[in-house]
């Protein structure tokens, strides 16, 4: 399928404005009919050809033809019309697809020009680098395979721990001696039989239990017992209130 070109410009050109609506039209069909035929703008055929090609009235492509040839757009006679400002508005530009064509071409004579046997050395290195990428990918599993039987926290990888090294683990934290927590486990159950949407996770316990406030201490107060006084510290300390009190001991 071919294509023409149709320039914005279009909207605001005085000749065109100057055409009726179904001139206009007719000019846009000649434009395509002119770019299907291919021969730089002209249309040698007769009017009434290109009439039958257009699917018009012979008359009204008269018509139109007498205001485009008004208008210095078109110039026609007997034997046919073509578009006076045809390559100017409609110059030809090169083939994109020979000029992709060409590329690629040039391409794959470069890479045949630059394509050569590799020399023995080369090849030997491929060979052993090759069989030394296997070896490594098979260390590399091993290596994990270990990592994964004997992690512990001194390699900076803490073993995952069991379910039921999980609860011991939690029983010996100093941070809950002050409760029960096999009680605290059995509270958890009575909670989630009636929030089913929740799951007794690892998250979950430990939450639970590091919302559990210790117990406030119902010991009494120890009040230490005041010392005896001797009789001299009792005649200083009533000799100090009276200074410090003198209006105690003023008679009106």
């Amino acid at each position: 399928m071919s294509w023409l070109r149709l320039y914005t410009d279009l909207i605001d050109d005085r000749k065109q404005a100057q055409l009726s609506d179904k001139t206009f039209r007719i000019f846009i069909l000649l434009l395509c009919f002119a770019k299907e035929i291919d021969s730089n703008g002209s249309i040698n055929q007769k009017i009434s050809e290109v009439s039958w090609r257009l699917r018009v009235k012979e008359k009204h492509l008269l018509t139109a033809l007498g205001q485009l040839q008004k208008h210095d757009i078109v110039a026609y006679d007997e034997n046919g019309l073509s578009f006076i400002n045809w390559n100017k508005r409609q110059f030809q530009s090169d083939n994109i697809n020979d000029r992709v064509r060409r590329y690629r071409a040039k391409e794959e004579t470069l890479r045949e020009t630059l394509h050569v046997t590799p020399p023995e050395t080369e090849q030997n290195r491929t060979d052993t680098d090759t069989d030394t990428d296997t070896d490594t990918d098979t260390d590399k599993k091993e290596k994990e395979k270990k990592e994964k039987e004997i992690a512990s926290p001194s390699n900076g990888k803490p073993k995952k721990l069991s379910d039921e090294e999980f609860i011991t683990a939690l029983k010996e934290n100093p941070a809950y001696k002050h409760f029960d927590v096999e009680m605290e486990l059995s509270k958890m159950d009575a909670w989630l039989l009636s929030h089913p949407g929740r799951q007794k996770t690892r998250k979950f316990i430990t939450n639970w239990l590091n919302k559990i406030e210790p117990p406030i201490s119902t010991s009494p107060c120890k009040y230490s017992e005041p010392e005896p006084q001797s009789v001299q510290q009792k005649v200083e300390a009533a000799e100090k209130h009276k200074n410090e009190h003198p209006e105690e001991y003023e008679r009106g």
